[in-house]
């Protein structure tokens, strides 16, 4: 759900799309996105979805929900955390068996840790 209350996103994960449901109205549209989208999150005005089958992330603008980037980040990308300052996001890669470390501002995986047989979720502690 947005910050503001106003629309549900969500994932069609055997398909390649998302969808937006307008809470007050409950119009639903639907935007490609790539293959296998599994989870998303927001940081900023950018929502940013894992794509199981494109082994990437996509990248959104909120605003005009357009795919405006991706970045690879390892085989079958699943789960995805922001940082609590919203400069790292944080991706379990399912088949790679690590966890791939996204700095937001360049749109680039900075590191990557191996975390043991196939991790799906990903849930980062405020300090």
């Amino acid at each position: 759900m947005t910050g503001d209350g106003k629309e549900v996103w969500g994932t069609n994960t055997g398909e390649s799309s998302i969808y937006v449901i307008d809470a007050a109205s409950r119009r639903v549209q639907t935007i490609e996105v790539g293959k296998m989208p599994q989870h998303l999150t927001f940081v900023g005005g950018k929502a940013y979805v894992t794509l199981g089958g494109d082994n990437q992330v996509a990248v959104l603008d909120s605003k005009s929900r357009q795919v405006i980037g991706r970045v690879s980040v390892g085989r079958k990308p699943h789960g995805l955390w922001p940082s609590a300052d919203g400069k790292r996001l944080f991706v379990a890669n399912e088949e790679g068996h690590d966890l791939a470390v996204i700095d937001v501002a360049e749109a680039r995986v900075v590191g990557t840790v191996p975390v043991g047989k196939k991790p799906i979720a990903v849930v980062v502690k405020a300090p």
